[in-house]
């Protein structure tokens, strides 16, 4: 460093520390500017944006600077650091699809709109909760599937699935998908009783049959799957949903399984207190 650098002012500094140093320390808007205007290092401009309180420079700040961080600290001062505050969707993007924290992308994904980015997002973030919040604001039921049947997390393909309308796609999931989660997720989108009763009946999986016993209402159709479903839990199921009084007395006095006679005088006995 020369001796004439050491005259110069500290925003003029040729260490950006230096130069971050004086700026954190201006209260000039018009040196503050100047600063931003000529300063080529983006945490320079950022430290600057930080230190601005005119909403509409900040806002054109946000808005256009070519650096992501510089942007970043434009919108965080002008929202006070809040993000439910973001009301731009360029900058959300960029929080959504750039910020380092995963949080903070989550939180910026939930603020999108934007279907194509959303998508985008949705396949390449490495964080699943990201991914998840990105296929929740999905409307393309064609890429809903796609999320549904290949994504790495559970978690994000049971979002998908729980946005998913088409019944056959559902049924398919209900029926065939090996992991119990995503099944009990469409199980709980299915609308078709047959389907329903199905795999209330035979199916081997106590969560997919209790939830399925749960979207019945039929009292005949819950009344056999009490009496010759396969598993003994969506057999209670079904026997807590019954209101006919004269066969829950016969499962109670004659079924095999002690779980099921005892649900059948429980709910007997619930019934005769109403």
């Amino acid at each position: 460093m020369s001796f004439w650098d050491l005259l110069k002012p500290g925003w003029k500094h040729p260490d950006p520390k230096e130069r971050i140093r004086s700026v954190s320390r201006m209260k000039s808007k018009i040196v503050l500017m100047d600063v931003y205007e000529h300063d080529n290092v983006a945490v320079v401009r950022a430290a600057v944006a930080s230190r601005l309180n005119d909403q509409e420079l900040l806002t054109v700040i946000a808005e256009n600077d070519k650096d992501y961080s510089v942007r970043k600290a434009a919108y965080m001062q002008l929202t006070q650091n809040n993000l439910d505050k973001l009301t731009n969707q360029g900058y959300i993007a960029d929080v959504a699809k750039y910020d380092k924290d995963s949080e903070a992308r989550k939180e910026g994904v939930k603020k999108l709109t934007d279907q194509a980015l959303l998508a985008d997002i949705a396949r390449n973030d490495e964080y699943w909760r990201v991914r998840e919040a990105a296929v929740k604001k999905l409307t393309d039921q064609a890429l809903i599937t796609e999320f549904a049947k290949y994504d790495d997390d559970s978690s994000v393909r049971i979002a998908a699935v729980e946005k998913l309308i088409d019944q056959t796609l559902l049924t398919e999931f209900a029926k065939y998908e090996k992991e119990w989660p995503i099944r009990v997720a469409a199980v709980e989108k299915l609308t078709d009783q047959t389907i329903l009763v199905n795999l209330a009946k035979y199916d081997e999986d106590s969560d997919v049959c209790k939830t399925a016993v749960k979207k019945l209402t039929n009292q005949v159709m819950l009344a056999d799957i009490a009496k010759n479903g396969r598993l003994f839990c969506g057999r209670c199921a079904a026997v807590e949903k019954l209101t006919d009084q004269s066969i829950l007395a016969d499962i109670a006095k004659s079924d095999k399984d002690f779980y099921v006679c005892e649900t059948a005088r429980s709910r007997l006995s619930m019934l005769n207190k109403e």
